[in-house]
């Protein structure tokens, strides 16, 4: 996730959290995953952060094929 204030991230249930830092003050980033065991569809999973309703947030997931 990439977030425009410094902040900290709520990471998704059942998620690790790997890293994060916040830069300068004025960014952060972190990074989180989980394994799953079967291939197929996760459903909606959700992260938040605490960086007030101007900030903005990115999420990427990769999946690696069978």
């Amino acid at each position: 996730m990439g977030i425009t204030v410094a902040t900290s991230v709520n990471v998704p249930s059942g998620f690790i959290e790997e890293w994060s830092i916040t830069s300068n003050q004025s960014t952060t980033s972190e990074m989180s995953q989980e394994t799953f065991s079967a291939i197929g569809a996760t459903g909606t999973i959700h992260g938040t952060h605490n960086g007030g309703a101007n900030s903005n947030i990115t999420m990427l997931i990769a999946l690696k094929p069978a």
